[in-house]
C-alpha cells in the first residue's frame, strides 16, 4: 500500500541528482493498475475457494469413502512440492505420525528443521525453526514454517 503512494507522490521540482524531471504522467494509469491488482486478487481468492469447494464437493458425493486417500494424497503432493528431497523422508519417517504440537521449517536454500511433542505449537514452530537455521549456511535464505500440527501453510 505505500508503495501504491509512493508512486503517486510528486518529485522534486527540476533537475536532480538523477538528471531532468521525468515526463508526468496522468492518473489514468495509476487507476487502471490499481483496478487490474483488485480484479486480480479477486480472482485468484475466487479461485482458490472454488478449488476448496470442489474438494470438499467430491468428498461428498463420494460419501465420504476414500477421503482419508484424498488427503493423503494431497498430503503427498505437498511434500512433493514444498520440501526439498533430503527432508521428504524425515518428513514421512518421523514428523507425519508424530505427537502433537509439532512444526516443520524450510528453506529455499535446501535447509530443513522439524520438531514434534512440543508443549504448544508455538514452541514446536521456535524448535523446528532453530533446527533448520542450525542445517542452513550462512547468508542463505531465511527459515520459514511450511506446516504445524499437521496444517500446510504455517504459522496462523
Amino acid at each position: 500500500m505505500a508503495s501504491l503512494a509512493l508512486m503517486a507522490w510528486p518529485g522534486s521540482r527540476g533537475d536532480n541528482d538523477h538528471g531532468p524531471r521525468p515526463r508526468s504522467g496522468g492518473w489514468k494509469p495509476l487507476v487502471a493498475a490499481i483496478l487490474m491488482l483488485v480484479l486480480g486478487t479477486a480472482l485468484l481468492a475466487s479461485s482458490v475457494r472454488n478449488s476448496s469447494d470442489a474438494i470438499q464437493r467430491l468428498a461428498r458425493m463420494r460419501g465420504g469413502q476414500g477421503t482419508a486417500d484424498m488427503e493423503r494424497s494431497l498430503e503427498q503432493a505437498m511434500v512433493q512440492a514444498v520440501l526439498p528431497p533430503a527432508a521428504r523422508s524425515a518428513y514421512e519417517r518421523d514428523y507425519r505420525d508424530g505427537p502433537d504440537h509439532k512444526a516443520f521449517a524450510v528453506s529455499s536454500s535446501g535447509a530443513w528443521g522439524w520438531w514434534t511433542g512440543a508443549v504448544s505449537a508455538e514452541r514446536a514452530v521456535e524448535r523446528a525453526l532453530a533446527e533448520c537455521d542450525r542445517r542452513r549456511e550462512a547468508y542463505a535464505a531465511e527459515c520459514q514454517v511450511v506446516n504445524v500440527d499437521g496444517q500446510w501453510g504455517g504459522e496462523d
